[in-house]
C-alpha cells in the first residue's frame, strides 16, 4: 500500500511539473515564474502539514501527561483488573 502511494505522489508530481512546462509554452508565459509559483504553493503545503502534525503530536503528548493510573477510560474489562497491580 505504501509503495503504491508512493508512487502515484511521485508519478502526480511529474505530471503537474510536466502541466506547468506544456502551459507556460502554450501561453507563451514566463516559465521561470510559474516555476516560482509552484515552489512557493508547495512550501504553503509543507508548512500546513508540519502545523497540522505539530498539533497531533502536542494533543498526544498532552493527554499521556494527563492521563491517570485511576483512569480507566479505554481500558478493557480485563486489564481493569489488573490495574492497582
Amino acid at each position: 500500500m505504501k509503495r503504491s502511494l508512493t508512487r502515484t505522489a511521485l508519478l502526480g508530481s511529474i505530471t503537474t511539473i510536466i502541466g506547468i512546462g506544456w502551459l507556460a509554452n502554450e501561453f507563451e508565459l514566463d516559465l521561470d515564474r510559474l516555476l516560482e509559483f509552484l515552489l512557493s504553493s508547495t512550501l504553503i503545503v509543507i508548512g500546513c502539514i508540519m502545523l497540522a502534525a505539530l498539533v497531533v503530536v502536542s494533543r498526544r503528548i498532552l493527554r499521556r501527561k494527563t492521563r491517570s493510573p485511576q483512569n480507566n477510560q479505554g481500558r478493557s474489562v480485563k486489564n481493569r483488573a489488573n490495574l492497582g497491580k
